[in-house]
């Protein structure tokens, strides 16, 4: 979900309001047209993340409760694509190791200079360019040779050809994945669902099935499309196209609505009702709730 007119989204998190306010002001200054939030604590931060699409997160390596390197790795455990950049005011090369360790390639001493900071920019956004381009290349290729698919092919349509193209943009191990995506030819012009389409949906189905049975497990996209033997790219793409619904949304709504109703029907504790539906961190975990239902889960188990 990003804003209208935006062309990426940034979250800027940081415990301190002069700091998150001071990054805000640079990158308005340097004119990126960036959607930007912002994030008091890391906890605050991954229920933002639960929510919305962030390309780039800026985020400080020092706060209180859970520092930048352990929201690095929960925020890649949400989304796997989003590029990190971590600001630290501390030299000591084992945060930075540690950072690397974790797939954060961006490490930038406070205070800020400006001109790094911008080529860094500059970097990630020409990064996230080529990346959107090739999967809408990719998007196209796919849509393309359904419908010419859906017609009885013709001279323009080449499935192997469609296949070398996609293998250009991406690596063998994906080779299945892009391959099941494209059409097989159809029995019949009038043939109102494809078989391609069918498997789409029972893919699709299994994930939600997992999804209602393991809730209180540690399910992330990656893992799943791993299990599916899909790209992590392609699975986020099929799923909200079938649900009309992120699969990091879905997960979550379904979480705080089974701990809706253990609130509602059990005199659990909160923090046990957390555990059961697959969170650890309470403070994160009320967060969540709260965004959903206006309340916290204690003030809600208070109103009924």
């Amino acid at each position: 979900m990003k804003e209208l007119g935006a062309i990426y989204t940034v979250l800027i998190v940081d415990d301190s309001d002069i700091e998150r306010e001071g990054i805000r002001f640079l990158l308005g200054k340097l004119g990126y047209g960036f959607a930007v939030h912002d994030a008091s604590s890391g906890s605050k931060a991954l229920a933002i993340l639960e929510k919305t699409d962030v390309d780039i997160m800026l985020s400080d390596i020092r706060m209180p409760y859970m520092d930048g390197l352990e929201l690095a790795r929960r925020a890649k455990q949400l989304q796997p694509k989003i590029r990190i950049v971590i600001f630290s005011a501390y030299g000591q090369f084992e945060y930075a190791k540690k950072a690397i360790e974790l797939g954060v390639r961006n490490y930038l001493l406070k205070p800020v200079d400006i001109t790094e900071f911008k080529n860094l920019l500059d970097i990630l956004v020409s990064q996230l360019d080529e990346e959107r381009a090739k999967e809408e290349r990719m998007r196209a290729l796919i849509e393309g040779s359904s419908k010419n698919a859906a017609f009885g092919g013709g001279e323009h349509y080449d499935l192997e050809q469609g296949i070398r193209q996609l293998l250009e943009m991406t690596n063998l191990n994906q080779m299945a994945d892009i391959s099941k995506s494209l059409p097989k030819q159809p029995e019949t012009v009038f043939k109102p669902v494809s078989a391609d389409d069918i498997e789409k949906r029972k893919v699709i189905e299994k994930v939600i099935g997992i999804i209602h049975n393991h809730y209180m497990d540690d399910l992330n996209l990656e893992m799943l499309s791993e299990r599916l033997f899909l790209s992590p790219s392609y699975f986020s793409h099929l799923f909200k196209k079938e649900t009309g619904t992120s699969f990091i949304k879905y997960l979550t709504a379904y979480r705080l609505e089974r701990a809706k109703e253990y609130i509602e029907n059990t005199n659990m504790k909160i923090s046990v009702i957390m555990k059961k539906v697959g969170y650890n961190d309470l403070s994160y975990f009320c967060q969540l709730f709260k965004d959903s239902y206006g309340l916290t889960p204690a003030k809600y188990r208070e109103r009924i």
